[in-house]
This record gives C-alpha cells, sequence and structure tokens, in this order.
C-alpha cells in the first residue's frame, strides 16, 4: 500500500501544475476509487471538479483523462474545504491563479 502510495504521489506532484490550471478542477488528491457510490479498495489519483458533466457534453480538450502515468483517476465532484485543525496530507486545491498544498 505505501509503494503505490508513493506512485501516486510521484505524478501527483509531476502533474499538479497541469491538472489545476484546468477551468473546472478544483484540487488533486489520492484517495480511494469509487464505483456506484461504494468506496474500493483500489488507491487512486482523485481529481475535484466544480461540476460533473457527461464526457459527451465536455470539450475535447477538458476531458479528464482516466488514468495518468499509470495510476487510475477518479473524479469527485465539489470544492475541497477544509475546517479548522483538518490537515489532509495529499490534497492541493486550486486558489486561484496559485496552488496551494494543504
Amino acid at each position: 500500500m505505501a509503494e503505490a502510495r508513493a506512485k501516486i504521489k510521484s505524478v501527483q506532484e509531476k502533474h499538479l501544475d497541469r491538472l489545476l490550471a484546468r477551468p473546472n478542477v478544483t484540487a488533486v488528491d489520492i484517495n480511494y476509487r469509487t464505483k456506484g457510490g461504494e468506496k474500493t479498495d483500489q488507491l487512486c489519483l482523485v481529481i475535484w471538479v466544480r461540476r460533473k458533466r457527461p464526457e459527451s457534453g465536455i470539450p475535447a480538450e477538458e476531458v479528464l483523462p482516466r488514468e495518468i502515468d499509470g495510476v487510475p483517476v477518479d473524479v469527485f465532484e465539489g470544492e475541497a474545504t477544509l475546517g479548522n485543525g483538518v490537515q489532509w496530507p495529499n490534497i492541493a486545491v486550486n486558489t486561484g491563479n496559485k496552488r496551494r498544498k494543504v
């Protein structure tokens, strides 16, 4: 598990700026993939978007990849927000034109 997380972390860091520059992306995280609303045991790169849309309704250049450098990608809808004292070691959020590691 630690080896998988390290690989995903490396991919996250390598592609973070490019992913956060996309218009609908709010954060990039490491978490477990969900299928049919159920959490699986597969770690993946999670890309948070403001609003999920069907792939057919998204311009080709804005479609998120299903995997990056061999790491599976899952897409979550919503804004990544933090409360007082919350620490998310694997997430970076889009704060306008700057990324902020939280």
